[in-house]
């Protein structure tokens, strides 16, 4: 599995990460082997939040925009929980390029992630950097954060890998995605996986260097994510894939 720097920092951390959310409903010997079989993939990124196993685990990053935010009082608490030891690096999930900039002007700490929702059928951060110029219909509602992020050495981390909408549903197997489906059917009997490995394989394959946040608790699942390390897709692949959900080009 590649490895990639976590944005400034020195954390060589793997291009899938195992996401925690769903660990606090796993029976303990379940999510014990799903740890494991983790780690044998060479996955050795945890994601989690003050939410997570009852809010029994850590908070890691500053989650969603709060609308009476005080930007002084975020550097405050980063510079005490960094000069405690508790906290040695911080980022934001959910965040646009400005609502980072607001934090940056305050704050002593590198931002060195962003965590957003991101898919094959929930790909609006890319898409909307083909539509410069085309009307209102194609605006662009994220404020170019994908470009933003790599421009500041922020690594995005992409959460809901499967999902369309928001939390709408997966799009694997569903009829809503019968092209989406039989494209990734397609090119995963090419390259002997599955369609969960070419799906995450797709996001994989931007030069972005976006670290995958899956969230599954499912060992046979697990596998098949981890896969999609060993396929690398062609750039006529990745295209086939951005239009069969759905997406266009100008």
């Amino acid at each position: 599995m590649k490895n990639y720097l976590i944005g400034t920092s020195d954390i060589l951390a793997s291009e899938i990460a195992l996401g925690c959310m769903r660990i606090t409903n796993t029976p303990y010997d379940n999510a014990i082997r799903i740890v494991r079989s983790a780690l044998d993939h060479q996955i050795n990124f945890f994601d989690h939040a003050d939410i997570y196993s009852s809010g029994e685990s850590e908070i890691l990053l500053l989650h969603r925009p709060d609308a009476l935010v005080e930007p002084e009082e975020v550097a405050e608490a980063f510079s005490i929980l960094h000069k405690s030891g508790k906290v040695r690096h911080f980022g934001v999930s959910n965040q646009r390029p400005m609502q980072i900039e607001l934090l940056r002007k305050y704050v002593k700490q590198p931002i060195i992630a962003n965590q957003l929702q991101l898919s094959i059928a929930h790909a609006n951060m890319i898409g909307s950097g083909f539509y410069v110029n085309m009307g209102q219909e194609h605006a662009d509602r994220d404020g170019s954060v994908l470009d933003y992020c790599r421009l500041h050495d922020i690594t995005v981390q992409a959460w809901s890998p499967f999902q369309y909408g928001f939390f709408s549903g997966i799009f694997l197997d569903s009829s809503l995605y019968e092209d989406l489906n039989s494209k990734l059917q397609e090119i995963a009997d090419e390259h002997h996986t599955t369609k969960t490995a070419i799906a995450i394989a797709w996001l994989q394959r931007h030069p972005a260097h976006i670290q995958t946040i899956v969230g599954t608790m499912n060992l046979k699942h697990l596998e098949e994510i981890c896969a999609a390390s060993d396929v690398s897709l062609s750039r006529k692949e990745w295209y086939g894939i951005y239009l069969s959900a759905g997406n266009d080009l100008p």
